[in-house]
């Protein structure tokens, strides 16, 4: 019988594999703030974007988001109580998390920064080993 800490981890891992295939597979980024001699844009949501994602691609989204979001209003109740610092943390690594499966626009250059930077915050918060 699985604990709820398994359970979690399972959940977790599945939705890094599916993340890593919505990356590496089916995105990609561009530098869309290049310099240009006409206007000088200054951007405080990143100089690159993703690119639209083909029909496969949009659907794999679609299902992370959905895993995640479930994933995460679990993890979030269960430390519902926890120090501000732990909270704070916690709510970094989801708006970092969540904006790359939205594929807003990033500061990352490629999808395999984002990907790892995301795995990163996810194992800091012990989210999966």
């Amino acid at each position: 019988m699985l604990t709820v800490v398994d359970s979690l981890r399972t959940q977790s891992r599945s939705i890094a594999a599916q993340l890593q295939d919505l990356l590496l597979t089916h995105s990609s980024i561009y530098e869309w703030n290049v310099d240009t001699d006409a206007v000088l844009v200054i951007s405080t949501r990143g100089d690159f974007a993703y690119k639209e994602l083909d029909t496969e691609g949009r659907q794999m989204q679609t299902k992370v988001a959905d895993h995640y979001n479930k994933y995460f209003q679990v993890i979030q109740t269960l430390l519902s109580r926890s120090p501000t610092e732990t909270g704070s943390e916690l709510q970094k690594s989801d708006e970092l998390i969540r904006s790359t499966i939205k594929h807003d626009m990033t500061w990352f250059r490629t999808t395999t920064e984002a990907y790892d930077e995301c795995s990163k915050r996810a194992r800091e918060n012990n989210w999966y080993n």
